[in-house]
């Protein structure tokens, strides 16, 4: 299976937009599992602690459930999955791996973002309860100090590890607001042909000569003018 099936997990019988929702889970979710691993090799290959790396390893797989909830016609279990996983895991990795100092607990920033652009619209129950929850768990790791992390970081590997965290959440942000720039752009082009064709023929009907003639009544009454001004 390639990487463009594992993106269209799901996404068979589903309307344009639901399809293109879906799409965009399967993307964050192998994303998610890439940065997920990397910290796990981070921790077992250059902090030195294969206890906390396989543990994190756990929650990498955990990700990957979504992409197969998905493959399997479930897209809304998926979503509130996905984003029940991402908030246990950084209420894990600020209260019992590290600290606040790291920062991890910053993607919850990404938690109200992902499920009000991922869920349905009538899907508004899953959207406030994940948020609220989102900002719950942030500022409780924000104002909790964790007296005995399994791992002690000195004062630059937490700046890198806060970095870190900066630096990716900004990476999805960008790449989510693009797919769905790219999806919107898709949709309004669809929208122009779908008004322009007659839906049996696929011939042009009315509307796609509007412009056009708009265009060329313009154009007469420029030439009209001029030649009444001569």
């Amino acid at each position: 299976m390639n990487l463009k099936s594992i993106i269209n997990l799901g996404t068979n019988q589903q309307s344009f937009s639901s399809a293109n929702r879906i799409r965009t889970m399967n993307i964050i979710g192998l994303i998610t599992v890439a940065i997920s691993f990397l910290y796990s090799l981070n921790y077992i290959l250059f902090l030195d602690n294969p206890s906390v790396g396989f543990i994190n390893l756990g929650f990498t797989f955990a990700y990957f459930v979504t992409n197969v909830l998905t493959a399997k016609q479930q897209p809304k279990i998926a979503k509130i999955w996905f984003f029940s996983v991402l908030m246990l895991h950084l209420l894990v990795c600020t209260n019992v791996y590290v600290t606040n100092a790291s920062g991890f607990h910053l993607y919850y920033f990404l938690v109200p973002t992902g499920a009000f652009l991922l869920f349905e619209l009538r899907e508004r129950l899953e959207q406030v309860t994940l948020s609220a929850l989102a900002m719950v768990l942030f500022f409780y790791c924000e104002n909790t100090v964790n007296e005995a992390p399994l791992i002690e970081l000195s004062a630059q590997v937490n700046h890198m590890l806060y970095q870190s965290v900066v630096f990716f959440t900004m990476l999805e942000v960008i790449v989510v607001l693009y797919i769905f720039a790219k999806q919107i752009d898709k949709n309004e082009k669809q929208l122009t042909l779908q008004a322009s064709t007659d839906s049996l023929t696929r011939l042009a009907n009315r509307h796609s000569f509007l412009p056009r003639v708009n265009h060329c009544s313009i154009k007469l009454w420029r030439i009209n003018s001029h030649l009444l001004w001569c």
